[in-house]
C-alpha cells in the first residue's frame, strides 16, 4: 500500500472509529467529512469501499444493533431506546427496526423473551432435532 493510500486509510478508519464512538449523537456527513477531512465524494467511497456500505447505511445498522441490545436486555420503553440510540422519530425507528428485522421492536422483545423461557423449559427443544435425537436416548 502506498503513503497516501495508507494515510487515506486511516482518515476512514478514524471516521468509523468516530462514527462507533458517537453513534447516539446526530452525526452529518459534514461532520463525518471534517473529521476526516476528505470530500463528501472521495469519503463516501472510500467508507464503503472498506466498509461495504455508505456511512448512512452503517450509522443506522449500529443504531439498530445497539437497539436490539437493549431490547433483550432491559426493559427501557422502545421510545426511550430509540432516542438513546440516536434515532430522532420514534416512528422512523420502528419503521428502520421493522425494515431489517421484520419484527416492530415490541414483537422483537417478545420473540427474544419467549426463546429465552423455553431455553430452560424444554432446553433439548433449542437443539437441532437429529443432534438431539442421538444424545438424548
Amino acid at each position: 500500500m502506498n503513503y497516501k493510500k495508507e494515510y487515506l486509510y486511516k482518515k476512514i478508519v478514524g471516521a468509523k472509529q468516530f462514527l462507533d464512538k458517537k453513534y447516539e449523537d446526530d452525526i452529518s456527513l459534514d461532520i463525518l467529512t471534517k473529521v476526516a477531512n476528505i470530500s463528501k465524494h472521495h469519503f463516501i467511497r472510500l467508507f464503503k469501499k472498506a466498509y461495504g456500505s455508505t456511512p448512512h447505511k452503517y450509522l443506522i445498522e449500529k443504531r439498530l444493533k445497539i437497539a436490539k441490545q437493549e431490547l433483550e436486555s432491559t426493559q427501557k420503553s422502545v421510545s426511550e431506546i430509540c432516542f438513546e440510540v440516536g434515532f430522532s422519530s420514534v416512528n422512523s425507528f420502528c419503521n428502520l427496526f421493522k425494515r431489517a428485522t421484520s419484527q416492530t421492536p415490541l414483537e422483537y422483545r417478545n420473540t427474544f423473551n419467549e426463546l429465552k423461557e423455553n431455553r430452560f423449559k424444554e432446553p433439548l427443544g433449542n437443539i437441532p432435532g437429529c443432534y438431539g435425537l442421538i444424545h438424548h436416548s
